[in-house]
Formats: C-alpha cells, sequence, structure tokens
C-alpha cells in the first residue's frame, strides 16, 4: 500500500498550506495541463498557473486559490 501524500504549497515568503495525509491534489500546470497526484506519485516539482488547487483529507474535499510557481 502507498503511503499517504504531504501536501506543501509555499511561496518565497511563506507556507501557504501544509496537510498530511492527503488522499489526492489536483492542480493546473502552466501549460495548461491538469494534474492529478494519488499516493504512491514520486516526488515532483512542477510550475503551477495562478488557479485553484483542490485536495482531499479525511474531512473532505478542499480548494485553495494558489499564486503563480
Amino acid at each position: 500500500m502507498a503511503e499517504p501524500l504531504h501536501l506543501v504549497v509555499w511561496t518565497p515568503s511563506k507556507v501557504l498550506l501544509d496537510v498530511q495525509p492527503v488522499e489526492w491534489v489536483h492542480v493546473e500546470l502552466v501549460e495548461g495541463e491538469a494534474l492529478t497526484i494519488w499516493p504512491g506519485h514520486l516526488p515532483m516539482l512542477g510550475e503551477t498557473a495562478p488557479a485553484a488547487l483542490r485536495y482531499a483529507d479525511q474531512s473532505g474535499t478542499h480548494t485553495i486559490e494558489c499564486p503563480p510557481g
């Protein structure tokens, strides 16, 4: 069984979100593609578009507006 995800969203000046365990994460990338990350996915670094990031944890589905980066 894959380990749960640990989601960290930060800017150069502060951490915007630090949540674990996370069931999945959905982001919009600058190339116009969408990406959903599930447990077992390798660590990755990507440039996101200025859009909402969605994720699910044990209390439900959440949305956070994120700056591009």
